[in-house]
């Protein structure tokens, strides 16, 4: 535990990897896909299909990454028409659940570490998720992270600009810093900034799977568990 003293920044993925969001907007998306594109594709999207082909894309590159596996246009402006209220909506509608452990980890992690949050989504999305957590310690875990939150706007994962962005907020380097992350996708943007990379596979609907994905990126080790998680770093 505690092994390299160079560290100094945690940066943590969001979705998926502290709450599992993606069980509910995923979903969500799935369905307002097929609803608007049934008549021009054969097989309407799966869950299946999507975490095999586009888990962790998002916004215009999920966008872009749909119209060439279908073969159509498939327009960002329809697509994520109103989504962000509609995900909100349904955060309120079923809670959502937080990592197990991860508080507790990260809170004895935060004796040596500092920790940052580097996400794919809208920070009002992120917040949205904590307020309602299914154990309603969404405060505690936001406050683990002070002000250091980051989204990649723009310039999303697999490009790794939002982990540069916040490595120079922060002031450090890639060296004295660890990511964790829970897709390829995702693992592709930190590690293409060279930073050592863990994968959490808590949510997986196939932890073994996953963890084979993630280490042929070059995730360094993968855990179930955020208890596990000390013992690797």
């Amino acid at each position: 535990m505690f092994s390299d003293s160079l560290t100094r920044w945690i940066l943590l993925d969001f979705d998926n990897s502290l709450m599992a969001t993606e069980r509910l907007t995923v979903p969500l998306l799935i369905e307002r896909f097929n609803a608007l594109y049934k008549e021009y594709i054969t097989d309407p999207l799966t869950e299946s299909c999507f975490y095999a082909k586009f888990h962790g894309k998002t916004k215009k590159s999920l966008c872009e990454h749909l119209s060439d596996y279908f073969k159509i246009h498939v327009k960002y402006e329809d697509l994520y028409h109103e989504r962000e209220h509609m995900v909100i909506n349904v955060f309120r509608k079923n809670c959502v659940e937080m990592a197990n452990n991860v508080i507790e980890t990260l809170t004895i992690a935060r004796q040596r570490y500092k920790l940052a949050l580097v996400t794919n989504s809208a920070l009002f999305r992120v917040f949205s998720a904590m307020r309602w957590a299914k154990n309603k310690r969404g405060e505690e875990l936001a406050k683990l992270f002070g002000t250091s939150f980051f989204e990649s706007g723009n310039t999303p994962k697999p490009l790794p600009d939002v982990y540069f962005f916040a490595m120079n907020e922060l002031r450090t380097l890639p060296m004295q810093c660890l990511a964790v992350e829970d897709s390829v996708t995702g693992a592709k943007a930190s590690i293409g900034a060279g930073i050592t990379t863990f994968g959490y596979t808590g949510f997986s609907s196939d932890c073994q799977r996953s963890s084979e994905q993630l280490k042929a990126v070059g995730v360094k080790e993968c855990f179930e568990d955020w208890e596990q998680f000390l013992n690797l770093i």
